[in-house]
């Protein structure tokens, strides 16, 4: 089987050009797509069905809706803030011999993809060298901190270092891995009161606004850079005497998260 290397974690078509060589491509985004209805199930006006495989791309990479790579979803329980979802966020759909949606791929909804944290740019020698000991062709590149450690050296075209924000990744043609998407995050500032826990899951106030805290969350005690993750640690620092910045990607209405909480 042969592949373009934009395949590579991708969602794709498989095609046979003879008997016995196959050939993958990557999924590109349809025009045309129609507004998709989560509670109705339907996209436009074609039904999905009961079994239909959901997928969210992030960057290159494709995600169940939860954010687990490679994986998909069975239903729209991830998206909880609407049951509407544009026809810009549908980048593709595959019809069964029933007239049913059964793969259905959309494009950035829920973020969930993204791998949260603090990054940091490397330029000059300091990047990634794509050429050889004689002929050196260094490339800016990025890491990226959080409760996992820090991530091996990515390609990157973006120079922003030292926030916090979260990427998507996807390959080259080099073989390393490269960020080819970066989302923004809002810092905002949440009183130790601003925290709360209803039916199982964390809130943080500001603004007037209740942001949702997922089970992802990503929590860096600044004086120190250390960092943790979940609603755990947070447990165990609101009982403490600290301030906190709470980072997020979006207006609570449009779906969005705090990803990062900052602790000092």
């Amino acid at each position: 089987m042969s592949y373009q290397t934009a395949a590579l974690g991708a969602l794709v078509k498989v095609t046979a050009s003879t008997s016995d060589t196959l050939f993958c491509t990557a999924v590109q985004s349809e025009g045309g797509a129609q507004k998709l209805d989560t509670g109705a199930r339907t996209l436009g006006t074609t039904a999905l069905a009961p079994s239909c495989a959901v997928l969210e791309r992030d960057g290159d990479y494709v995600y169940s809706l939860e954010g687990v790579q490679g994986q998909a979803s069975y239903d729209f329980s991830a998206i909880d803030w609407t049951t509407a979802i544009a026809s810009t966020h549908v980048g593709y759909a595959h019809t069964n011999t029933a007239g049913e949606v059964d793969v259905l791929l959309l494009d950035d909804v829920t973020g969930n993809g993204y791998t949260y944290g603090k990054l940091t740019i490397y330029s000059g020698k300091d990047g990634i060298n794509l050429g050889s000991s004689s002929m050196t062709a260094y490339n800016t590149a990025a890491t990226v901190r959080n409760s996992g450690g820090t991530s091996s050296k990515y390609l990157c075209a973006f120079t922003s270092s030292g926030t916090y924000v979260g990427v998507a990744l996807g390959s080259s043609e080099s073989n390393y891995t490269r960020v080819s998407a970066v989302r923004t995050l809002t810092r905002l500032t949440v009183a130790q009161s601003g925290f709360f826990e209803e039916n199982g899951a964390w809130y943080a106030v500001s603004g007037g606004a209740e942001y949702p805290i997922p089970d992802s969350v990503q929590i860096q005690i600044s004086g120190t850079d250390t960092w943790a993750k979940g609603a755990d640690a947070l447990v165990t620092l609101l009982s403490g005497d600290y301030s906190f910045t709470a980072c997020c990607d979006g207006a609570p209405s449009n779906g969005g998260r705090i990803r990062i909480i900052v602790v000092s």
